[in-house]
């Protein structure tokens, strides 16, 4: 009790009945391009290496999932009057932007051995997509990329 207190890093504690090995692990990164963070891009490497020992400690399948929407998209929509092709375009460009960012963490990660699915979904409401990714993939034995 003592070490879980006081460690200064994080410790995964397993019951050693409970030794079933998970068939997917899914880890949730924020890449968000609109505002700098760096306490997020610190974490975000940290979730990737946590996440692929456990997938490959278990032979699991692992699962990202980064949650984008554009910036105001809404307010762009009713009030800038710009045309459905500029939005699109705008979609298709802040999409492009989040994979590449992806890219670049993905690219500092060892995933040798790991199954990975990408997932990229776009949402307004973070917490609630990835709830929805979770559930789904708990109605299921398989997993698709998205």
């Amino acid at each position: 009790m003592h070490l879980l207190r006081k460690c200064p890093c994080p410790v995964w504690v397993v019951k050693p009945a409970k030794c079933a090995k998970y068939k997917r692990i899914l880890a949730a990164v924020d890449t968000t391009c609109d505002f700098p963070d760096s306490a997020r891009d610190s974490l975000n490497p940290l979730i990737m290496q946590l996440a692929s020992s456990l997938a490959r400690m278990d032979g699991s399948d692992l699962h990202l999932v980064q949650v984008w929407s554009v910036f105001a998209e809404d307010y762009l929509d009713a009030r800038a009057q710009l045309g459905k092709s500029a939005i699109q375009n705008l979609r298709k460009d802040t999409k492009q932007q989040y994979i590449s960012k992806l890219d670049s963490l993905l690219a500092g990660i060892d995933l040798k051995g790991v199954i990975t699915h990408r997932h990229l979904l776009r949402s307004d409401e973070t917490s609630r997509a990835i709830v929805k990714l979770a559930k789904k993939f708990d109605r299921r034995t398989g997993g698709s990329s998205d």
